[in-house]
């Protein structure tokens, strides 16, 4: 899995340093919303040479507005699926 690319009516605020459970909409004045397809991209998980595994990034979260106007905060928890397959990534959203 290369990257994550989002709807082009979806904005995405990237949010570092920030426990998931305190994050609010008015983070988004701190970490603006950006359109970019892109915003949420690869780098939520890092490759380990050392274990030839994918780990995800521990305090990096997401706040994201569809085109409804609604907002979640979204963070990854797994980048492997049941099974120990790649590519499945599993993640929380939670509405704001």
């Amino acid at each position: 899995m290369n990257g994550v690319l989002s709807a082009s009516t979806t904005r995405v605020s990237r949010i570092t340093g920030r426990d998931f459970a305190s994050i609010t909409a008015t983070d988004t004045l701190l970490f603006p919303m950006e359109g970019r397809r892109n915003a949420i991209g690869y780098d939520w998980k890092v490759y380990s040479f050392e274990t030839s595994a994918y780990s995800i990034v521990p305090d990096l979260a997401f706040i994201v507005r569809d085109a409804d106007g609604y907002l979640y905060k979204l963070r990854f928890i797994e980048f492997y699926g049941p099974q120990g397959q790649t590519g499945c990534p599993l993640f929380e959203t939670v509405p704001l």
